[in-house]
């Protein structure tokens, strides 16, 4: 857990090691000055409880475990630092010294399989049995709209530099930057309620169709009419643990991109596949 209180906009950051799962909160209404410490963890995912507030929350459902209080989630990308500086060079850089990692995390580090894609184990029992469309541990970008959930496997962007799609209704586009290592979920609506349509020219570069204006992973038109424009985050679990995102969303779509036909399409577990 990390508190940034500085700012216009403060907000906590939360990561679950066990899930691969990190998802920041805006710090405000009786969410304003968290006292948090890590509870328990349900299924492989931190609950979390606010001593201030009194109550408890798992990260995953961005929610209390009662369903009572709803935290307001927001964008984060999980990156290496050398991508991150590419688009944000003059960003603060917090860490915490390794004496400050508590027990119980020092102990799941030591357990190396557990965070090891390659390795089954995992420390807690799922809720159901594991969801076979992918291996357990695929890097997910876990997204949730409205009552609509799509994973995108991480593995798509060693293929393609974007993905395309539509969310609950709302249409979306995943940007990337090195292969995968910056990937960040936009929505292609801009505040002019006109939707995009991309095209890739180079890697972090992509074009609309509409105006062919420029754009970069980060969401910014840096060429052409929409020049100083920027899309919309959507807040979304950024290369979560497949095995732990469907354990929770077990009607989750899974995203395709089949690369000898540029054909695109996404798979429920109740339904044949839709092409897009």
């Amino acid at each position: 857990v990390v508190y940034q209180s500085e700012g216009d906009a403060p907000f906590v950051s939360t990561h679950c090691v066990l899930a691969n799962s990190s998802m920041a909160y805006e710090m405000r209404g009786d969410f304003s000055a968290p006292d948090i410490c890590v509870s328990s963890v349900i299924a492989n995912n931190l609950v979390f409880y606010d001593k201030a507030a009194g109550w408890s929350a798992q990260q995953i459902s961005n929610a209390t475990i009662d369903g009572g209080h709803h935290l307001a989630p927001l964008p984060t990308v999980m990156t290496s630092l050398e991508s991150w500086k590419r688009f944000y060079p003059h960003s603060k850089v917090w860490y915490r010294p390794i004496e400050w990692r508590d027990r119980f995390y020092l102990k799941v580090l030591a357990r190396a399989s557990v965070i090891d894609p390659n390795s089954p184990d995992l420390v807690y029992p799922l809720h159901r049995p594991a969801d076979d469309r992918l291996p357990l541990k695929t890097f997910v970008m876990g997204v949730a709209i409205g009552e609509t959930r799509t994973a995108y496997p991480l593995e798509l962007f060693q293929h393609t530099p974007f993905v395309q799609d539509s969310v609950g209704g709302e249409p979306v586009v995943l940007l990337s930057y090195g292969g995968g290592d910056f990937v960040q979920l936009y929505s292609r609506r801009l505040d002019d309620r006109r939707v995009l349509q991309f095209d890739a020219v180079t890697e972090d570069r992509f074009e609309d169709t509409e105006t062919s204006s420029t754009w970069t992973a980060d969401g910014c038109c840096t060429a052409g009419d929409l020049k100083g424009s920027t899309l919309r985050p959507i807040p979304h679990y950024n290369k979560i643990f497949w095995f732990c995102w469907a354990d929770f969303f077990p009607d989750t779509a899974v995203y395709e991109l089949k690369t000898t036909d540029s054909e695109q399409t996404t798979t429920n577990p109740d339904s044949s596949s839709e092409g897009k």
